[in-house]
């Protein structure tokens, strides 16, 4: 006669059996890390509004700025989000449709980490209850952000009346998680790339401090000078093995105005590898696909058909449109932008054209990585 155990042995196996279940339902689909909280940084939050409206949120935070954006499960149309996270954490985030304000996200972190966020959704006078918690889903990857700064002379005042001061920031993205050693390693080679060009980081502050305090010294007393350098990276992207990068450069070093540069990057995050543009669309698509993004870009800048492009104060050779070679993946779109002074003068801003999936799909190429991220 078989004989049974003990009620206390059947109890703890019972506790285990109820621990290691929970364990499986709480696992995410790829490994997460958990980082130590960082002024600078990149998250992709989960979260639940209210009783049952799911969204997902992406923030890049850079000191006490925070951008990003985030899209609701049954919708999926991307919301621009642009705010503010104080010293305490409390941050606030200003939802955006089209240039217009629709809503507003007050919150904090949540028991003094960074991975999870609550708090109120607020518009129009209506106030509902969130929460969010980090989490990686599989064919995305989890970055951190490395800063590396300096300052020399009187920089702790605001820019009004900052003199005297050089100051460099510079921050670039590296994988942690979410993909393969061999991967990981070939894009933050390459995003370390993008970013310094090959030159070691240290040195690059250490040099620009340098040049500030040799120049100064070349000045008569009564003169000053505003040195300011910054890198700034940004997460576009990051979902079904598609990461799009931006890598933003500011330099100033006396004249009218800094100069402004942009760089991107699109990695096929199931091989590493750089996204080319002539990957994702049928030969001979070119024109068509010009012609789309022509219209586009004359609806964006109220240029009727019958002007010419110089007219509007554009400088296409011979006023006549073409593409630019950089360009990035958002969700919804692709974008591409021109170099500065490319096509227009500085006091214009950065041109770019956003051309929908909706109306080039057509002209995707059937196993395209892009054509796979819109599959439902």
């Amino acid at each position: 006669m078989r004989k049974k155990s003990p009620f206390w042995l059947n109890l703890i196996c019972f506790q285990i059996l109820v621990l290691l279940v929970e364990t499986a339902c709480n696992m995410r689909d790829s490994q997460f890390a958990h980082l130590p909280p960082s002024d600078y940084f990149y998250k992709r939050y989960e979260g639940k509004m209210g009783e049952d409206l799911h969204f997902t949120m992406e923030l890049n935070r850079h000191d006490s700025t925070l951008e990003g954006s985030y899209f609701y499960e049954k919708i999926g149309k991307p919301i621009d989000l642009s705010g503010k996270i104080d010293k305490s954490g409390r941050i606030s985030l200003v939802e955006s449709l089209e240039g217009k304000e629709t809503g507003k996200f007050e919150g904090s972190f949540k028991a003094g980490n960074q991975e999870e966020i609550v708090g109120e959704w607020v518009a129009k006078g209506k106030k509902i209850s969130f929460e969010m918690q980090e989490n990686y889903q599989k064919g995305m990857a989890q970055l951190k952000m490395d800063n590396y700064s300096d300052s020399y002379g009187k920089c702790d005042l605001n820019e009004e009346k900052m003199q005297g001061c050089a100051k460099i920031r510079l921050n670039v993205l590296q994988i942690v998680e979410n993909s393969s050693e061999t991967i990981k390693n070939k894009v933050n080679e390459k995003l370390n790339l993008m970013a310094f060009e090959g030159k070691n980081p240290e040195n690059i502050t250490r040099d620009f401090i340098a040049q500030y305090q040799k120049d100064i010294k070349e000045l008569s007393p009564e003169f000053t000078l505003v040195y300011e350098q910054n890198l700034d990276m940004k997460v576009l992207l990051n979902e079904k093995n598609i990461l799009s990068i931006q890598c933003e450069k500011y330099e100033y070093m006396g004249g009218a105005h800094g100069s402004l540069n942009n760089t991107f990057a699109n990695f096929d995050l199931g091989t590493g590898a750089e996204i080319a543009v002539e990957s994702l669309f049928l030969p001979n698509s070119k024109q068509e696909i010009s012609t789309i993004a022509e219209q586009s870009f004359r609806i964006k800048n109220n240029i009727s058909e019958k002007q010419t492009f110089e007219e509007a104060g554009y400088w296409f050779a011979d006023n006549k449109f073409y593409l630019p070679q950089k360009f990035y993946l958002l969700r919804d779109k692709i974008v591409f932008q021109y170099e500065e002074y490319e096509i227009a003068p500085y006091a214009m801003g950065a041109q770019i054209v956003e051309i929908p999936y909706t109306q080039i799909e057509k002209f995707l190429l059937k196993d395209s990585i892009l054509a796979n991220f819109l599959k439902p």
